[in-house]
């Protein structure tokens, strides 16, 4: 199958209302925390804010007018001792506390950054939260009283030439089973009107990057963006006022954040939120909470479908109804078409429609959501040819080896996507992979204090601001598709390989790699770059299998897609692969793996390091040993065994060509490229050329001695440039 749409048709079902998708709110307001009060005064007994403090049951709940009655309170005790437009770092796990401190930092207009407790995080992640409190010239921390001893030793290590005020907000909130009440003073409400983050279009919030591939940068990010993106965002998924959106996204991400709870919260909706922790513990939590509560717009990565699909019983399956569930929004990480085909099949018998299913795509630096598809249409994708596609263009393929490619939508209202040459910036035709280039008005106002990077990622052209995002994709059909990242791009050869179709690609030919826990990232040997994989390998996969089995079915595998086996194989055990606060990989930190000497492998395989032994029995016939004569010329002197497979042990593209060559002088029959491709191991390519040489009624082949002759003969007649052309094709510069 070439192009599909699973399982719905581009176009709107016949029988979805009208009103369904297009009745719209105009939008007036300019200013994100001036909504909240809308709702508080037009609708102050609708329920705005619902929390599932153990996952399940609701231990809190707010109406609009409580929801802002708090927060212009606590609004109004920061600025005792903080000034509108400084920051505060947030340092909360999801749950009421963490939504009315941001609101809080909005109302009073101090710049919010949001973030996560400093002892809920890996060493990794607390250096980051270091990072974000030196880059934000942090004066306020806000956290609870749970996590105050912890965030108080934190912050005395920093060292920070002034030392943040830490204010544990629950302090000054009682919460209870109904509502919440303000510790101080309520008289001071009467100065609602005069906070002064309630006017402006200015910046909200920074939100920090994940750090993927650098040093976290704080994304600016304004009112007038907020606006912008939760509007297209309604646009694009079809949303109601009155819809109920259920989350377990961390509030510090922006998918979290924005996608859950201000597009819930702008447009008078109800948010049921949960912890990320009690998802993880049972991800039945969620589909429970969607539909005990009437969820309509709900959604995450990847990862949380598979899991959903993976670990809930068929008897929580039957007490389900998911039939209210119109926006399963799906993002943050690469999406598979097996994901998305499973968990539709999985619970139909729920009620749940395959055509809810909303595949999109954005960056903290354009607020969040820049692609989405169309209300009620499914998940659509193209089945594309590996090689062309880790050659940098789709080439659409029924072949049984195509990857599959979803499709993350089209651009939003007011938004354009183009696909851009990174080196020369040319805009690239459809079809060819280049760097995703975004415009439009929810593109942030750039980095905060780094006009360098903020130059360098926001250009001007043409009279316009585009935003580089550093993800590389492809136009097809006007519907964008992603390939992965700029920096993490392998150069083999001169060619790009882009690590996310190589992924892809492994996935589906080792089955026995854990499906979106496999990384592939280059090696750089002797200045000349090559292929790592790391790739999580499950623990009952580990008892069946053997390693070594395992890390020649990846190589294997590699040099099929690209031509050239990868030189470092890394089985990791469940769990250990490198990933950022937001879940995306982190290839570039595979490496640093092998440096740490605690960290403990399933299996490991380099080969500039591990002995190479053959596979198979040793050669045997004429041809098997006149075929490994050629193959130690062009690979090295060592012994090869009728099951090593050419490119696994070494060869490449023009190795191949050169082997491909001289089977051909010295055994007289139209070998193919393709061949060698089909046919890699020794023992097979070997009787692949007896059969050419019996088809065509020839001897056998001459001794390898003889051909060594030959071939230095031909040495003596080169000239010294071709010999430099010679030995820089074998080493592959």
């Amino acid at each position: 199958m070439g192009l599909a749409i699973f399982p719905g048709t581009i176009n709107m079902p016949p029988n979805t209302p009208a009103a369904q998708v297009t009745r719209l709110r105009t939008p007036t307001a300019n200013n994100i925390a001036s909504e909240l009060r809308h709702h508080a005064r037009q609708t102050p007994e609708r329920i705005a804010l619902k929390f599932l403090g153990d996952g399940d049951t609701v231990t809190y709940q707010a109406s609009y007018a409580e929801l802002d009655r708090q927060v212009t309170a606590l609004a109004v005790e920061l600025l005792t001792s903080t000034r509108s437009g400084e920051r505060a770092l947030l340092m909360y796990e999801n749950g009421p506390a963490y939504v009315m401190a941001f609101f809080a930092c909005l109302y009073a207009g101090i710049v919010a950054v949001p973030a996560y407790p400093a002892d809920a995080a890996h060493q990794e992640h607390r250096q980051r939260l270091q990072s974000m409190a030196r880059d934000a010239q942090t004066a306020l921390v806000l956290t609870d009283l749970a996590h105050l001893p912890h965030t108080a030793v934190w912050l005395q290590a920093l060292q920070l030439p002034r030392l943040p005020r830490l204010i544990a907000t629950d302090d000054l909130i009682k919460t209870t089973d109904t509502g919440a009440e303000f510790a101080p003073d309520t008289d001071q409400l009467t100065t609602r009107q005069e906070l002064p983050g309630m006017a402006h279009s200015g910046l909200a919030f920074l939100q920090y990057t994940s750090g993927s591939t650098s040093t976290p940068k704080g994304v600016r990010v304004t009112h007038a963006n907020l606006i912008a993106n939760t509007q297209a965002m309604r646009d694009s998924m079809g949303l109601r006022d009155t819809d109920v959106t259920v989350s377990w996204l961390p509030l510090y991400h922006d998918m979290g954040l924005i996608g859950a709870m201000l597009q819930s919260l702008r447009w008078g909706g109800c948010l049921v939120l949960m912890t990320g922790a009690h998802f993880q513990e049972s991800p039945a939590r969620w589909l429970k909470a969607i539909s005990r509560h009437g969820g309509a717009h709900s959604g995450g990565p990847d990862f949380a479908f598979r899991m959903c699909v993976e670990r809930l019983s068929d008897s929580t399956l039957k007490s389900l109804n998911l039939s209210q569930w119109r926006v399963a929004f799906c993002a943050s990480e690469p999406v598979r078409a097996k994901t998305m085909h499973s968990f539709a099949s999985r619970f139909a018998a729920a009620g749940f429609d395959a055509r809810a299913l909303y595949c999109c795509y954005g960056l903290a630096e354009s607020t969040l959501v820049i692609t989405g598809g169309l209300p009620l249409t499914g998940v659509r994708h193209v089945d594309a040819d590996p090689v062309a596609l880790a050659g940098g263009r789709l080439q659409v393929s029924g072949a049984a080896d195509a990857v599959r490619l979803v499709s993350s939508g089209l651009p939003v209202r007011a938004h354009e996507i183009r696909i851009v040459d990174p080196a020369s910036g040319k805009v690239r035709e459809d079809g060819v992979i280049g760097e995703v280039q975004i415009a439009g008005p929810s593109i942030a106002d750039g980095y905060w204090n780094n006009p360098e990077a903020s130059i360098a990622a926001f250009p001007q052209q043409e009279g316009r601001r585009w935003l580089r995002s550093g993800d590389l994709g492809f136009l097809h059909q006007r519907h964008l598709y992603i390939s992965g990242r700029l920096k993490d791009t392998i150069i083999l050869r001169g060619h790009n390989i882009y690590p996310q179709d190589l992924e892809m690609y492994l996935e589906s030919a080792v089955p026995a790699l854990r499906s979106g826990r496999v990384a592939a990232f280059p090696v750089v040997t002797d200045g000349i770059e090559g292929i790592g994989v790391a790739a999580e390998v499950a623990r009952a996969t580990q008892r069946k299998q053997m390693p070594q089995d395992l890390i020649d079915a990846v190589r294997d595998a590699v040099a099929q897609a690209v031509g050239q086996a990868p030189d470092l194989v890394m089985l990791l055990h469940p769990g250990t692969l490198p990933r950022t606060t937001s879940g995306k990989l982190q290839r570039s930190s595979c490496l640093t793996l092998q440096r740490n000497p605690d960290f403990i492998f399933h299996a490991l395989f380099d080969a500039r390091q591990a002995p190479v032994n053959a596979k198979g029995a040793a050669p045997a016939s004429a041809t098997e040993l006149a075929l490994a004569g050629l193959w130690q010329t062009l690979l090295g002197a060592r012994a090869f065994g009728v099951e090593d497979s050419f490119f696994a042990c070494g060869g490449q593209s023009l190795s191949a060509n050169q082997l491909l060559a001289r089977v051909r002088r010295q055994f007289a029959v139209a070998l193919e490229m393709q061949d060698i491709f089909d046919l890699p191991t020794l023992g097979a390519l070997a009787a692949r050329i007896d059969t050419l040489r019996a088809q065509s009624g020839l001897a056998q082949p001459l001794a390898a001695s003889d051909e060594v002759a030959r071939m230095l003969a031909e040495v003596k007649e080169m000239s010294e440039y071709d010999l430099r052309q010679v030995i820089a094709a074998d080493n592959g510069k």
